[in-house]
């Protein structure tokens, strides 16, 4: 099975890669070694930081772009561009801090990671949070309809109640009517 590096774990690995070739520029003109064309920009880029002081990410959109849209690469692949690769970068941003922005980047990258990884669950929870709302309401509506047959169910038996009362009044009244009845036959007679 293949993993697939997701955007944040993509970035560290690119920026990994440009400070190896960062590093391999540096050692070239150390060396005095030229400078192969297509590392041209890289060096002028790395120039153009130490001169303004401003850190800009190798290859971010802020490198010059033609009019018709493609990108504005200074040298050939396979040509000489010693003369492009500036002698300052001796001067550049010490190892241990680009160390360091990498370890942070990187951290960064991490807690990016982990932040959306919480998010989804969050996302995740909500979602069983309203099916639980759902479910509750269910009960809630299954409880009222309950009450409400059990509401019927003692109405019923509240009158039954009176019913089986006034059947036993009856009864009595009847039986005190047949008391009644047998005496005055009985003194009819």
């Amino acid at each position: 099975m293949v993993r697939v590096l997701n955007r944040e774990e993509l970035k560290i690995e690119i920026a990994k890669f440009k400070n190896i070739s960062l590093k391999i520029i540096k050692d070239y003109q150390k060396n005095g070694i030229k400078i192969p064309g297509y590392a041209g920009k890289i060096a002028k880029e790395m120039d153009d930081q130490v001169k303004t002081g401003i850190k800009v990410p190798i290859g971010s959109k802020a490198e010059k772009v033609k009019d018709n849209g493609s990108e504005d690469f200074e040298g050939s692949m396979f040509g000489d561009s010693q003369s492009e690769a500036p002698s300052m970068i001796e001067e550049e941003i010490p190892e241990k801090v680009l160390n360091k922005i990498d370890k942070l980047e990187e951290h960064t990258t991490k807690l990016n990671i982990d932040l959306k990884e919480k998010n989804e669950k969050i996302i995740e929870l909500m979602g069983e949070l309203e099916d639980v709302k759902i479910q509750v309401f269910a009960r809630d509506k299954s409880v009222e309809l309950q009450q409400k047959q059990i509401e019927e169910l003692l109405e019923e038996l509240r009158e039954s109640k009176g019913f089986e009362n006034d059947i036993k009044i009856l009864m009595q009244k009847n039986m005190a009517l047949d008391d009644e009845n047998g005496r005055l036959k009985t003194e009819l007679q």
